[in-house]
């Protein structure tokens, strides 16, 4: 199996586990560890540090993806921020133009 389709049945298989059983980097170190031996692919490294590293960037995404619904959230609870009553925008109103005599010349 090639390296992108082992880290796709990995992701699949760590999302298939409970919420609860898959917050933290302890969790996905200890879930790699035991799914490294099971799992055949080529790498340089070692297997079980890059399925560590699949799994954390998972985690790091969700936590990215949960704090950005958050802070929408947020901003449609607060009111648009109005502007004060004093510093009301005025009118415009144009200078008209007076023309100047010319003098004579001398």
């Amino acid at each position: 199996m090639t390296k992108d389709e082992a880290r796709k049945q990995v992701l699949k298989l760590w999302r298939a586990l409970p919420p609860l059983e898959r917050q933290s980097f302890a969790q996905a170190e200890a879930f790699a560890l035991g799914l490294a031996p099971s799992i055949e692919f080529e790498t340089m490294g070692n297997k079980s540090r890059v399925i560590v590293a699949w799994l954390q960037r998972d985690l790091l995404d969700i936590a990215a993806a949960v704090e950005a619904v958050r802070q929408q959230a947020a901003a449609r609870q607060r009111p648009a921020p109005k502007a004060p009553a004093s510093k009301a925008p005025t009118a415009k109103v144009p200078v008209p133009k007076i023309p100047v005599p010319k003098t004579p010349a001398e």
